[in-house]
């Protein structure tokens, strides 16, 4: 010690250079951590030794994360032994763990309850120097205050759900604020607030904040706020600047958090010491700013990957490390001490040296105050404590029961423990290569207080759109609403358009203004008040714009790809440029909360941005003939009017289709702005036409008339068995509803799991064909009374309204409810029961609240019938199987989710669920561009089944014809080569010969490459993959038309990617096949034409592949029961005659927990701004 004191006072009152600093606090480091060393406390050390080696760390990660999740020991022994089987039982695990965890492994399926319970117990052990349990939190307190120490106690719970938990927030401060024995309470502002929108946000807290600062005023306690993640930034620092302001709180000791990773900290800590000033000269007390480091730097990562957004906090470590000093350099001047004191929130020896060496040299040594977290370098705190007695320490108090609400806690203590860059890794373990190490560190982080920057990272700036786009894609990101300046922009566009009025839309046939009868559509917050009408087309009308598009078909299609692209890319540069009116348009037209249109408008973007891409990728096959199909006829939801009307009119143009688009109905005004912006960025009137008009008029023209080449539409899945009915003959390709199921197994994170349903379930009021209306939870779970309780509280949380009231969650719906809805929305099916039940607003009959049915069935009507609705049904199953079995059930495949942390319940749920979009751990939600193309199967789907903002969803917009052969080869899997004894007995040309070798190489060539699933956007935390899996319901039909050889590659290629197909033939003395001996590769069914067509009619058949064109009463008997030709030309080309038999599938998993990547942390993924 008597090192220590003659630097500390060989500085006293002296003015050190940065240089002289810089030795004398490297040398007081040293001397400490010499003395620390003699007395290290073995607990801590336990709990730092574990995380030195990966697979410890990954398997302590993992078996924090999952025991405690299952209330039932069965299946917490489940996981246990999965774990055990997965990762090592490392040596750097504590003895006692480690014998425990060998007897488990070994007779872990014989042992009972006691042994799960032992393990279980051990966990909590080794967490117990860190944490303050409930049982010693007396004890704990009375010990040091024996000693002088203070305390500061805080929740390490994660955020409120709702109100209820929130209310449980504050009673918890308020009894600590009680406790004599505490002297200060540090505080989360997302405690505070469960609120979604920053403004409603801000104003609960606030009050909570006031209600508790009255408290800490009469008994004399400090106040802290924390920092967390940077959504709540500036929330907090306005929330500390507003209660300076008080003169209530004049006397209230109170202090702030201020995360030196956080390049505008250091402005900030700036302006709260001039306010502090202002304070005290006011008659105010000083106060005080704890300094740290930063510890969500993995989520804030997360975030920033997810979002396409530059992290919040710096990008190098040693910047973070620069900006604390330098905020200790301007904090400890005196002047400023006697107004805010400082408090170090840092267990970096060098650091708290330089703070000590910093503080004698300013003659502010006494009031430096240094934080320290219970549990952590007690050994270096004991020295600490010898040196100055102005120590508190942070302790988190928990109870036991409550172990999962705090688990985000503990995976960030392990994660800072283990960090390289981290002091904390190497804090009992001071090799000299480790103390250079850390001494190297702390040298470079002084040179960068020089030239460290101190603006937002997270400036939204507009993307620019690149010269690249036909080789590279990004996503257009999303506006962060949680930025100080949001405000503003969000009341701009709300004062803009919530009384927007727009007058007569006008109907243009061609360049071409037309006269016709008028509609008035209504404000969906007053229905009553008419905002805008429009000018329908009658049949003449529309039968003129199919001839004025006939007439400009060829111009169209023969003006260059290049020259078209150019004109999207603009229209991408003017949709950036009107976003705020767009998103006006979408909030007034479509009842969207401004978030939701905000992210509608990047999907719009990036739809056009994307097809550039693709259409460049399909130019590159050589061996193939590309070119339009003709006119197009798209007709889209109002769900989306913005992104899934400009993805389908996109692919269409820029295929060099002539486009006639019909709008939805209720969302015209959106429809209206979207194809004036085509048109300004130059696409002709001509080649898009905006015609509105009524169903009939659209069925009776569009959809019978020859000259139309084949229809897109977004609509109900009944709306297209009637509109395939109308024209048989008609290419339809359509995208349509889900009744989509979310799985909640007993190993779910439970709180997570909630917020997932909430979102999945009630964004944009339910109404959206991927919204989650359905729910199974696993029997434990669906009988946990605290899981029901909290689900309650985050659905009571929602605010609903207007969509012009920046705090509303859910606006109305765009259409009145029918009848059936408007019945589940009021009545109970047999068996079920209300958790929480909808009602219907007074005013307005669009506006409902939302609904919650428990005891929903297989018999129930909400689990058979799709409702675009805020309506949800909770089912309960026994176990994952029955779920499934459950989710199964419906004629419809499209959207699934599942919340579980066990990955064997993922690989059981992804092999047998039949869906098109899957979500493992997070939120269910449409098309994102690229990282989540969407689309399903079954009655959610009819036609090519290509997925939206997909690689392939061009295709149908163009013909394909094989030029030449293709180049790429593979030697096929032996079945596909066996076919070829088959061609022995016939007597074949050298053309056909090589055509059936380079078809059958090139399908294996291809299909190496699609059955791998890829994850083309390497996003942190989150998997996108996006693949191809065999169709289980295809025909081939041989007719007196079929060329053999044809057939032939048809059933290459099936074989090729693992098809089942089912041949269905006549055996005939013309055919040079023999079809019976296919038997052992296909199931084959021989029939005449009539016995297929009566199959067909029975639903047995559900696709048909023909390699000639259909006959017209197949046409007309396969369009009355919705099954799906496929005639279309077989190509030698795998990459596109493949897709015949495949199915797209996408998968996104957030793999992450609460920012924690675990083991991934080394993989490569996509660099973060």
């Amino acid at each position: 010690m008597k090192e220590i004191f003659n630097i500390l006072s060989s500085v006293k009152d002296i003015s050190l250079t940065s240089e002289e600093r810089e030795e004398k606090a490297i040398r007081l480091a040293f001397f400490i951590i010499k003395e620390a060393n003699k007395s290290v406390v073995k607990k801590e050390k336990r709990f730092n030794h574990i995380l030195q080696n990966s697979h410890s760390h990954a398997f302590f990660s993992k078996i924090v994360d999952r025991v405690f999740r299952s209330k039932k020991n069965r299946r917490v022994k489940e996981q246990i032994l999965k774990l055990l089987y997965i990762y090592k039982i490392s040596k750097n695990l504590p003895f006692i763990f480690r014998l425990k965890l060998f007897i488990f492994r070994m007779l872990g399926k014989k042992l009972g309850s006691i042994f799960v319970f032992a393990i279980k117990n051990e966990v909590i052990k080794i967490f117990s120097p860190l944490l303050l349990y409930k049982e010693k939190k007396n004890f704990f307190l009375d010990d040091k205050k024996k000693k002088n120490i203070k305390i500061s106690i805080a929740s390490p719970k994660e955020k409120s759900l709702g109100d209820l938990e929130t209310e449980e927030h504050i009673k918890n401060y308020l009894n600590n604020l009680f406790n004599p024995k505490i002297d200060t309470i540090s505080i989360k502002l997302s405690s505070l607030s469960s609120k979604k929108s920053k403004e409603y946000f801000f104003e609960i807290a606030f009050e909570n904040i006031k209600k508790i600062l009255k408290i800490a005023k009469e008994k004399k306690k400090e106040i802290v706020l924390e920092m967390e993640l940077y959504q709540y930034f500036y929330l907090t620092i306005d929330i500390f600047k507003k209660i300076l302001e008080i003169e209530e709180f004049y006397d209230v000791l109170i202090g702030i958090t201020l995360q030196s990773y956080i390049p505008e900290s250091f402005i900030i800590q700036k302006e709260i010491t001039s306010l502090a000033k202002d304070r005290v000269k006011k008659g105010g007390k000083n106060i005080k700013l704890i300094l740290v480091k930063g510890a969500y730097l993995g989520y804030e990562q997360v975030i920033a990957s997810k979002k396409g957004w530059p992290q919040a906090p710096y990008k190098k470590k040693s910047y973070a490390d620069a900006n604390f000093k330098k905020m200790l350099l301007f904090g400890m001047k005196k002047e400023n001490m006697e107004y805010v004191k400082i408090s170090l929130g840092t267990h970096n020896i060098f650091d708290i040296s330089f703070a000590l060496v910093l503080g004698k040299e300013n003659k502010v040594y006494e009031k430096v105050e240094f934080q320290m977290l219970k549990g952590y370098i007690s050994h270096i705190v004991s020295v600490l404590f010898k040196i100055t007695k102005n120590i508190k320490i942070y302790s988190p108090a928990v109870d036991k029961k409550e172990f999962n609400s705090f688990i985000y806690f503990l995976l960030r203590r392990i994660e800072e423990n283990s960090k390289e860059e981290n002091f904390l890794k190497y804090a009992y373990n001071f090799k000299k290569e480790n103390y250079e190490k850390l001494k190297n560190i702390f040298s470079e982080s002084i040179k960068d207080i020089y030239h460290i920057e101190h603006e937002s990272r997270n400036i939204q700036k507009e993307k620019k759109v690149s010269s690249d786009l036909y080789v590279h894609f990004d996503n257009e990101r999303e506006t962060d609403l949680f930025l100080s300046t949001s405000l503003d922009w969000k009341n701009k566009i709300i004062e803009k358009y919530k009384d927007f009025k727009y007058e007569t839309i006008p109907l243009f046939v061609g360049e071409e203004q037309r006269k016709g009868e008028e509609k008035k559509n209504f404000s969906l917050d007053d229905i009553t008040k008419p905002i805008y009408s429009f000018t329908l087309a009658d049949k003449e009308a529309a039968l003129a714009s199919i001839e004025e598009a006939s007439l400009y078909q060829n111009i169209w299609k023969d003006s260059s790809l290049e020259k078209r692209c150019e004109k999207i890319k603009k229209a991408s540069d003017l949709f950036r440029e009107k976003r705020e009116d767009f998103i006006g348009i979408l909030m007034l037209d479509s009842a969207k909360i401004l978030k939701e249109a905000d992210r509608e408008i990047s999907q719009a973007i990036d739809m056009m941005e994307y097809y550039i891409l693709r259409v460049f990728k399909l130019k590159k096959m050589d061996d193939l003939s590309l070119s339009s199909k003709g006119i197009i006829y798209i007709a889209t939801s109002r769900s989306f009017p913005f992104s899934d009307a400009i993805g389908r009119i996109i692919a269409a143009l820029i295929c060099g289709n002539c486009v006639i688009f019909k709008p939805a109905p209720d969302t015209v005004l959106s429809s209206w702005f979207l194809v004036n912006a085509l048109w300004d960025a130059g696409i002709p009137k001509k080649a898009l036409q905006f015609i509105p008009c009524l169903d009939e008029i659209a069925e009776s023209t569009f959809l019978v008339d020859k000259r139309i080449s084949s229809a897109i539409i977004i609509g109900r899945s009944k709306t297209i068995e009637k509109l395939v009915k109308i024209n048989p003959y008609l290419e339809i390709s359509a995208s349509c509803e889900g009744k989509n199921f979310m799985i909640v197994t007993a190993m779910a994170d439970r709180s997570l799991a909630i917020e997932n349903i909430i979102k999945s379930a009630f964004s944009f009021a339910g109404q959206k064909y991927c919204s989650s209306s359905l729910v199974i939870l696993e029997k434990e779970v669906y009988e946990d009374k605290n899981f029901r309780k909290k689900l309650l509280d985050a659905a009571l949380n929602l605010k609903i309204g207007s969509v012009f009231d920046v705090k509303t969650d859910m606006g109305p719906l765009l259409k009145k409810p029918n009848e059936e809805m408007i019945d589940a929305m009021k009545f109970l099916d047999k068996k079920e029961k209300w958790l929480l039940k909808p009602k219907q607003d007074p005013k307005n009959p669009l506006l409902w609240s939302l609904g919650i049915k428990l005891n929903v069935t297989s018999e129930s009507y909400i689990y058979n019938n799709f409702l675009p609705i805020p309506l949800l049904g909770i089912m309960k199953a026994k176990n994952l199987s029955h779920a499934i079995k459950l989710a199964n059930g419906t004629k419809y495949a499209l959207s699934f989710g599942i919340q579980s942390l066990d990955e064997e319940e993922h690989i059981k749920w992804k092999s047998h669920i039949e869906g098109g979009n899957y979500y493992i751990n997070r939120s269910m939600r449409g098309t994102i561009i690229r990282r989540q193309p969407f689309g399903g199967y079954k009655n959610s789907s009819y036609g090519k089944e290509l997925k939206a903002g997909g690689p392939n969803y061009l295709i149908q917009c163009i013909k394909v014809q094989q030029n030449f052969i293709p180049k790429e080869k593979k030697a096929p899997t032996e079945k596909v080569n066996s076919l070829s004894f088959l061609l022995e007995r016939i007597e074949l040309s050298s053309e056909e010969l090589a055509l059936w070798y380079a078809s059958i190489s090139n399908y294996s060539y291809w299909w190496s490459r699609m059955k791998i699933f890829r994850d083309p956007t390497k996003i942190v935390g989150q998997d996108n993959f996006f693949g191809y899996v065999p169709r289980r319901d295809i025909t081939l039909r041989i007719t007196e038309k079929t060329y053999f050889l044809d057939a032939l590659r048809v059933c290459a290629a099936a074989l090729t990617c693992g098809c089942p197909l089912r041949i269905s033939y006549l055996e005939d003395d013309k055919s040079k096949i023999n079809w019976s001996d296919l038997s052992y590769f296909f199931d084959l069914i021989e029939e005449d034409e009539k016995q297929f067509h009566i199959r067909v009619l029975k639903k047995e058949v559900k696709r048909i592949r023909l390699t000639s064109k259909s006959n017209s009463i197949l046409k007309e008997i396969a369009s009355s029961v919705r099954c799906f030709i496929e005639d279309s030309l077989v190509l030698a080309n795998g990459r596109y005659e493949l897709l015949n038999y495949l199915k797209e599938e996408s998968i996104s998993y957030d793999y992450h927990r609460g920012g924690s990547l675990g083991i991934r942390e080394l993989e490569l993924r996509k660099p973060i701004l």
